[in-house]
């Protein structure tokens, strides 16, 4: 194809109206009218400028075969409506095309720009979009923004495609889409789990989205009274919708949500709260309507919480160091609670620098004991002999997140009972203690042991007589 030079000035067209005849009356052409006839002008000017590109063809070519369908082939005014175009030249000629679609609400044709800073397509030789092996190619057009409320729900759907191949122009006319629709607005219900609870309980308050027409929520907020009886924005979201319906929750409170219900405004009172929705959908957004609210609907119903320490025992009361002990504490919670107690053991030749931790949770409602089972003190020694330890408890839970709450220290057990030494004979610390250390231990067992026998009635002492050694040691001893 060879340019020859240009098709027409790059001027704005002028349009004269002229008088009429006879007694001097003007021509008079409507507002509309002139409007039309303007637009059409100036059309024709930018179709000469997309000649350009594309230039004359010294030679007939023969005409391109051009089809399109619209999609969706229904859908709300606001949407981007996708025009797919499939064109087959059988001469492969470069081509300049251009889509306008007709309104019907206010009777005008409107051009969709092929892409942005772009208003026309080219089919040019080498670039992408060029004919394949069939001699075909397509080209598509989005239109967004083209149609207004005006249009909605019309029988007269068209557009048409202007073309240029060097040597023919023509409008090939089609039909589509099948409706432009207007924007349904989405329904919202809410729930809000569980029902009841405390301040601290975490609860999910859940929005139900039904959208007919499938459109994304733009923004929706929850609103809850507040145990200040304030109406609190909790925050605002958007949301996907699939197949016209969605769901969006919050859980109040959490690491995104502040509580909302406090102990010190419930008192030992119940509170009945409430919340509702507001929400906006793209349609809505785009026609500039304001948010819509749900109606108020009511819970959760916030009961005061009550968490409280009863008591702490260790059993037994007395024993060895070497002994097994029992610890057990009592707590109260008038709503299922988790708490963590730890038992914390002092040295009893060491109070309250030396000391064993020992961590336990139990989970539940009403009373709760939490027991430590079977603990040998690892801070009990031999030298505690005649002295009392200390236990202490610290603890906390997760509905008045308590934290580091303590309680005691309680005295016990007491190590009041000996040591033992091999053969299973327990000795007092003090008697070993006051032993002479140049006597042999084993000697001491023995003479002990003849002493106890000599002292009880029960035992039968003829025959029995005691070493020769023991009695020189025992002896030199007096």
């Amino acid at each position: 194809a060879v340019y020859d030079g240009p098709l027409l000035l790059n001027e704005t067209p002028t349009i004269i109206i002229s008088g009429g005849g006879g007694g001097g009356g003007g021509g008079y052409i409507p507002e509309s009218k002139l409007k039309e006839m303007v637009g059409k002008a100036l059309e024709e000017e930018e179709k000469e400028d997309w000649k350009r590109p594309i230039g004359r063809s010294k030679t007939p070519l023969s005409k391109p075969n051009i089809t399109c369908n619209v999609t969706p082939e229904t859908g709300r005014w606001f949407k981007t409506f996708k025009y797919n175009v499939t064109i087959k030249h059988p001469d492969r000629a470069n081509m300049s095309l251009g889509l306008f679609i007709y309104k019907p609400g206010s009777g005008t044709w409107g051009l969709v720009d092929y892409k942005p800073y772009s208003a026309n397509a080219l089919i040019i030789k080498d670039k992408p979009n060029f004919y394949n092996a069939e001699n075909v190619t397509h080209i598509v057009w989005e239109s967004t923004g083209i149609f207004d409320e005006k249009d909605v729900d019309s029988l007269d759907y068209q557009y048409y495609i202007w073309y240029w191949d060097g040597w023919n122009e023509e409008e090939s006319p089609f039909y589509g889409p099948e409706n432009v629709a207007e924007n349904h607005e989405p329904s919202v219900e809410g729930s809000v789990t569980p029902e009841t609870g405390t301040f601290a309980t975490p609860f999910k308050y859940t929005a139900y989205i039904n959208d007919t027409d499938g459109d994304d929520m733009v923004d929706i907020s929850l609103h809850a009274n507040a145990s200040s009886n304030e109406m609190v924005t909790i925050g605002e979201k958007s949301v996907k919708i699939e197949s016209g319906k969605g769901n969006i929750t919050w859980v109040v409170p959490s690491d995104k949500y502040p509580a909302i219900f406090s102990a010190e405004e419930l008192g030992n009172e119940s509170f009945n709260s409430s919340f509702y929705f507001e929400y906006r959908d793209e349609g809505m957004e785009i026609e500039g309507i304001r948010k819509n609210r749900t109606e108020s609907i009511p819970g959760p119903l916030v009961q005061p919480a009550n968490v409280t320490f009863i008591e702490a025992i260790v059993i037994p009361g007395d024993g060895k160091y070497s002994d097994k002990f029992t610890y057990r504490a009592k707590f109260y919670s008038s709503h299922n609670n988790t708490i963590t107690a730890t038992l914390r053991i002092y040295d009893p030749s060491n109070i309250p620098s030396n000391y064993k931790d020992y961590e336990k949770k139990e989970i539940g409602t009403g009373p709760l004991y939490i027991t430590w089972s079977d603990v040998s003190p690892e801070v009990f020694g031999p030298d505690d002999f005649n002295k009392t330890a200390e236990y202490s408890i610290a603890w906390r839970d997760k509905i008045l997140y308590t934290e580091g709450k303590k309680e005691g220290p309680w005295p016990g057990p007491n190590i009041t009972k000996g040591i033992p030494i091999a053969g299973g004979v327990v000795l007092p610390l003090a008697l070993i203690i006051g032993v002479p250390l140049f006597i042999p231990l084993t000697m001491f067992i023995i003479q002990h042991s003849t002493k106890k026998r000599r002292k009880s009635k029960s035992v039968e002492t003829k025959g029995a007589e005691e070493p020769e050694g023991a009695k020189k040691e025992a002896k030199e001893l007096k």
